[in-house]
Order: C-alpha cells, then structure tokens, then sequence
C-alpha cells in the first residue's frame, strides 16, 4: 500500500492572520498579542483603557480593540 505525501500548503487552507484571530479574546490572549503582562492587561481592562465585554463568567476582550491599542501605541510620539 503507498501513501502519498501532502505538502503543507495542500492539507492546510491559506487564511490571513485576522481569519485566524476570534473576535473575542481572552483575557491572556490579549495580554500575548499585546506583549504585555497579565497583571497589566487585567489593570487595562479593569481601568477601562481596554474595552471587555463579559459573557456569562467570562471576561473578553474585543480583537479590534486590541489592534486599534496596538496601532495607537505603534503611532505615537516617541519621547
């Protein structure tokens, strides 16, 4: 019996990098998307710089929020 070998790119089907990110995230998936602590990322949350939403017990945090915290801090003034 011969076995065919698949390639990588035949067995997997291409998405980009934002098909593959939920729009709800954790909150220590955001915290590692950020580079960020989880301890930071709780004090955001809980201070209202990240936006949460909380579903049933869990706390999540919107993708798009999290990009547009990671565009602002990749556009601000460096001092």
């Amino acid at each position: 019996m011969m076995f065919t070998e698949k390639t990588i790119d035949q067995s997997i089907p291409r998405q980009s990098s934002h098909e593959q990110v939920p729009l709800l995230l954790s909150v220590p998936q955001a915290a590692r998307l950020l580079g960020v602590g989880l301890t930071l990322c709780w004090e955001m949350v809980h201070g209202g710089q990240l936006p949460s939403v909380r579903l049933g017990r869990r706390v999540l945090v919107p993708r798009h929020a999290v990009e547009r915290l990671a565009y602002a801090a990749e556009t601000a003034p460096q001092h």
